[in-house]
């Protein structure tokens, strides 16, 4: 997930949607992040079969230089093993 060119110190946020595409409900069980500058948000519920579900991605840049990769991680009840996705921002 590419946030671009971004001013060190700005707080930005991009929406992801998770799509359900199993038989079953889908219940996000936890996430973790690679450092206190990224954190998520996203609805608790359960989402059902074939529906989607928005999760917020906040990234705080304070004390970024150059290009910034970071990583986060989703687990949910369809899977034991948690989806890694990348976040990537540029700083100016």
């Amino acid at each position: 997930i590419d946030f671009g060119r971004v001013r060190t110190g700005e707080v930005v946020s991009r929406t992801i949607a998770l799509h359900n595409t199993s038989d079953s409900p889908m219940v996000v069980l936890g996430t973790q992040t690679s450092c206190g500058c990224l954190w998520l948000d996203y609805d608790k519920r359960s989402v059902p079969r074939g529906e989607k579900m928005a999760v917020e991605i906040n990234f705080d840049s304070a004390g970024y230089t150059y290009f910034v990769p970071r990583a986060f991680y989703i687990t949910t009840n369809l899977s034991s093993e948690a989806k890694k996705l990348v976040v990537v921002a540029t700083m100016e």
